[in-house]
């Protein structure tokens, strides 16, 4: 999942819905209150709009992971997500520990979700 645009940012506060950010350049402390905060069903926080980096690390309860897009910066240029990076990330939701025993993943693009079920039905090496 990468971090949204401005523009769907004030979209997701349009629905009336708190979120919280991670991104890679979070420091550590602002991500773990972040990850405590979304995990606390009473915080308020229904929304985590999040970089890669949310597939390292963090124990989150997440039922339903949405791809904004498919592909990212690998600081050169712009790549589309290998199986590995897009099956760490959708393995977020539904995890072992989490109040959701089975996660969901989709993208916000229809056109995506062709690569994405492709890439799930992988073995990761």
């Amino acid at each position: 999942m990468h971090c949204r645009p401005k523009p769907a940012r004030t979209r997701v506060s349009k629905w009336g819905a708190a979120r919280r950010h991670i991104h890679s350049y979070n420091k550590p402390t602002l991500t773990i209150k972040t990850a405590r905060l979304f995990n606390d069903p009473d915080s308020g926080y229904d929304i985590l709009i999040a970089s890669d980096a949310i597939g390292m690390g963090l124990n989150l309860n997440i039922r339903r992971v949405i791809f904004h897009t498919i592909y990212k910066s690998d600081g050169k240029k712009i790549i589309r997500l290998g199986h590995s990076s897009l099956k760490q990330i959708a393995g977020r939701a539904g995890r072992r520990n989490s109040e959701f025993k089975f996660g969901e993943v989709t993208s916000r693009l229809e056109v995506d979700l062709p690569y994405i079920r492709s890439q799930m039905s992988k073995e990761v090496s």
